[in-house]
């Protein structure tokens, strides 16, 4: 794709907004479903605390916005402000009392201009002697579920033991609809709900007694809505009154390859009793075979023992107890790999089987190709000393071992120690008592862990796929042994390219002229745009284009930098103006600046296979008229070149190309592009993006002079 029309859909999309008198750009947004400060059944006192790091040199400011349930809360006037120091970590006990003086239950609005705030909340039953909690983490607002797009809640039961509760949240401003239907494992609607959501609202309801359904613990939960919304289940045992959380995710997020990061039938620490139960739930209409791989703690294990589960299209396997029951392990402990014909979901409820009831931890499997990369940071907050001690949970799928840095830091962000761990290839690893017996500080010390990778980033081959892991903290209550899991946030660093067949792209000559026809479900056109001025470091370029009240012409200028090491020529982008002469409303100009430089993708060099992951960025936005400046967070998104080096046929003529894709971020949500450029003229020729709430659109190179 050239260098003006990468960003053109970005670019349009933000200008529309300002057309229409209104701008989707803002700070970055996150969502917490669910806080408490209020009693709840069988005699459960529920409070939540609210935790932020903050990586970044200056403090950092984080809008707190009070979602109570049951009204309309479009007005957002319940706020507080929390600052998060530099580098530092700061944890709000009982958030509701502390910064609101109330009592009761709401969803939390985040809001912030920082970046790479690590955002979360533990909601937690506070008996007398003990806690029973489970950790909620902040939703970022590209992860909410779309109107009209489905979540998928794999894990719900009622029973004896369980019962299960479903909290949702309208992100949106407008009033809507949530829908929520329970199947059974073989995929049999079981119960149904439909309830009227008024803006920003928030409501909960038991998910079996509301929706007439049976008891079971073998079901799950499909969620839609008519606005933007989110959604997750809490599964709560009847007699300690402990829960874990179980999130609506969308099917997109199926993968054929997951790993679980762990699963347990074993005795721990202070009498404690550990089982997992496993739930895999095959999203797809056509049957799936998965194969479950077990890797045992500690050993590297390159021919792991494996076990075969059939699945049926949309069918949910249940396997309690998995290690004894499946793999027929009476002392255990380990990671379990799951390979599919088709792509699945699946999460895990490892916990203490205790006399007084169970107490447990809910663990997502997570796609191995969204692992932690070698040269990423992961950071785990919520560590939490005293009445707490945290073990650690490392995996590496991988056939390289790993050094990795294990870094403990204080709340407000100093260093208290640093160590290394070996971490053996295809290999499961814990360190029990992280804080107190690891690291040697005292029991009551908190904080957030950073690691990063020492050793092992890549194979012996520069063109070795990069090496991947993965890092989980449980936190135990020490009274109660129920812990909580603190997945990490990863701070995405940029992957050096690999891939086989190779090809070195122009750039655009001056003087270029190309015209591309657009189709859209909400329209299209041409649009022509002459490249005026190419350098290594600068282009402009003049477009037209059609508009509602006549022709659009724009002038774009994009300032940017090549970097030849070690990305082998990526485009860094820095700087991005656009003026544009409109019918009626007249001379707009809009400017956006990048901090840091947005790493864009390959400018020069493509290579098949390649992949990078950008990382966020902050985006200024200054608007003249009417003169205002705005920041916002970039999501963090990852590319991959498909091929580096083939033809494709369109309605200007036959082209040797580029193939790419690439997730766009657009007013409604995340769209994926796939990009045909030009070898020789260094322009798209053809691209077709999935827009988030359906539909295509495609743009294609109908003439080049």
């Amino acid at each position: 794709m050239g260098f003006l029309d990468r960003i053109r859909r970005p670019v349009l999309v933000l200008s529309a907004a300002l057309f229409l008198g209104t701008s989707d750009v803002r700070a970055a947004r996150w969502l917490v479903v669910s806080s408490a400060n209020a009693p709840g059944d069988k005699e459960t006192q529920w409070r939540t605390d609210f935790t932020g790091i903050n990586p970044n040199a200056t403090d950092a400011a984080v809008k707190v916005t009070l979602l109570p349930p049951g009204g309309d809360n479009s007005a957002l006037d319940i706020n507080a402000d929390v600052t998060l120091p530099a580098r530092g970590q700061n944890s709000i006990p009982n958030v509701l009392q502390s910064l609101f003086s109330r009592g009761g239950s709401g969803a939390l609005l985040l809001d912030s201009a920082a970046s790479g705030l690590v955002l979360t909340s533990r909601t937690y039953n506070q008996q007398t002697d003990r806690q029973y909690g489970m950790l909620l983490p902040a939703i970022p607002e590209a992860e909410i579920l779309q109107a009209n797009e489905t979540g998928h809640i794999i894990f719900v039961a009622d029973s004896s033991r369980y019962r299960t509760n479903i909290i949702y949240v309208n992100a949106s401003a407008t009033s809507g609809k949530i829908t929520t239907t329970l199947y059974d494992r073989n995929n049999n609607a079981i119960g149904m709900l439909s309830r009227d959501v008024p803006p920003y609202g928030q409501g909960q309801f038991n998910a079996f007694s509301a929706t007439g359904a049976p008891s079971t613990t073998g079901a799950r939960a499909e969620v839609t809505g008519t606005v933007a919304f989110a959604a997750v289940a809490t599964v709560i045992d009847a007699n300690t009154g402990d829960p874990f959380a179980v999130f609506a995710r969308r099917g997109a997020t199926a993968s054929s390859d997951l790993l679980l990061p762990a699963a347990v039938h074993d005795t721990g620490d202070k009498g404690s009793k550990f089982r997992s139960d496993v739930r895999i739930f095959n999203p797809g209409s056509d049957a799936a075979t998965v194969t479950l791989s077990f890797y045992p703690r500690g050993d590297s294990t390159a021919s792991p023992e494996t076990r075969t589960v059939p699945i049926p299209g949309k069918g949910l396997a249940v396997l309690d107890d998995i290690l004894l029951e499946t793999f027929q392990r009476e002392k255990a402990a380990g990671a379990v790999r799951m390979s599919s014909t088709r792509p699945i979901m699946a999460v895990s409820s490892t916990y203490n089987e205790a006399p007084e009831g169970t107490s447990g931890q809910d663990l997502p499997a997570i796609a191995v190709d969204q692992l932690i990369n070698a040269g990423d940071v992961a950071r785990l907050s919520s560590l939490i000393g005293g009445a707490f001690r945290t073990n650690l949970l490392l995996v590496n799928p991988s056939a390289t071992p790993l050094t990795l840095s294990l870094t403990m830091k204080s709340t407000g962000g100093q260093e208290l120690a640093k160590k290394n761990f070996e971490l053996k290839a295809q290999s499961m690893d814990q360190i029990n008592k992280l804080i107190t017996d690891y690291f040697g500080l005292p029991a009551d010390t908190s904080g957030f862990l950073e690691v990063t990778t020492v050793s092992g980033a890549r194979g012996e081959s520069p063109q070795a796929d990069p090496v991947k892991y993965w890092v989980t903290a449980t936190v135990i209550e020490n009274t109660s042994n129920d812990p909580f899991q603190v997945t990490p946030s990863i701070e995405r660093k940029p992957t050096p390219p690999g891939g086989g067949d190779c090809a070195t792209f122009k750039m655009p000559r001056t003087g270029l002229k190309i015209t591309y026809n657009a189709t859209s479900p909400s329209g299209g056109g041409e649009t022509t745009t002459t490249y005026t001025s190419v350098s290594e470091t600068h282009t402009e370029a003049q477009s037209v284009s059609p508009g509602p009240y006549g022709p659009i012409n724009s002038t774009s200028f994009l300032d940017y930098e090549l970097v030849d090491s070690p990305y082998q020529g990526f485009l860094l982008l820095k700087r991005v103006e656009i003026r544009t002469q409109v019918p009626v409303l007249g001379q707009l100009s809009v400017v956006v600046t990048f901090s840091p430089n947005l790493l864009f993708g390959p400018g020069r060099q493509w290579c098949t296979g390649m992949k990078w992951d950008t990382p966020s960025v902050t985006e200024t936005v200054v608007t003249t008229p009417p003169g205002t400046t705005t920041t916002f967070q970039s999501p963090a998104f990852t590319g991959e070149v498909i091929a580096a080096n083939t033809q494709i046929t369109v309605a200007a003529g036959t082209f040797a190309v580029g193939h790419s894709r690439i997730p766009v971020w657009t007013a409604d949500g995340i769209a994926v592009s796939e990009v045909w450029t030009s070898i020789e003229h260094g322009v798209a020729v053809k691209q077709v993006t999935t827009l988030p709430k359906g539909g295509i659109e495609t743009v294609e190179l109908v003439k080049i002079e």
